[in-house]
């Protein structure tokens, strides 16, 4: 299932828990998400598969978060399965796009991104790695929150402790 190196990674094909894994989407610091199919739910999901559980981001519900819809670990290996959104992400948008984007939709973004951050806050979480790449596209052009994996509760965020992207993070987190 993985190699010592990268101990988040999966080879699809393959079944890992309930979940039979055809190709990977993506893979990063925290982890790789992969496109499955829940064997229980006979549906369509992403799955994280990362290097820390996930369980309080499970709560969030809201039009402007990616629904996480079950998480648990399999062999030792915690993941996530959330909601496929199949229009790609904001940092594919732009990359097509450019700066051709019409400014009412950029609008439209930042407002969906807000209500899906103060959501999260609203259930005492941070979510600690805002960028395009997290930033989901839904088919039906909704934006929607993604990739809660360094998500700290807010009360433990000030360990000093640094996460996040570099280029996207706030001065002060980088400052720390």
């Amino acid at each position: 299932m993985s190699d010592e190196n990268e101990d988040t990674m999966l080879k699809p094909p393959c079944e890992f828990g309930r979940f039979i894994v055809e190709r990977e989407l993506g893979h990063g610091g925290m982890g790789g998400v992969y496109l499955a199919r829940d064997k229980m739910l006979d549906r369509q999901v992403a799955l994280k598969v990362m290097l820390k559980s996930l369980g309080a981001a499970a709560r969030l519900i809201h039009p402007s978060i990616a629904q996480i819809y079950s998480y648990d670990i399999v062999d030792g290996q915690p993941y996530i399965a959330m909601e496929m959104a199949g229009g790609g992400s904001l940092y594919r948008l732009m990359e097509v796009h450019g700066k051709s984007i019409d400014p009412t939709r950029v609008m439209r973004v930042c407002k969906q991104v807000a209500e899906g951050l103060s959501c999260a806050a609203d259930q005492g979480l941070v979510h600690g790695d805002i960028k395009p790449e997290n930033i989901l596209v839904s088919e039906k052009g909704e934006f929607k929150l993604g990739d809660f994996g360094i998500a700290k509760v807010s009360e433990k965020t000030a360990t000093g402790t640094m996460t996040g992207t570099m280029g996207y993070m706030a001065p002060e987190v980088a400052n720390r």
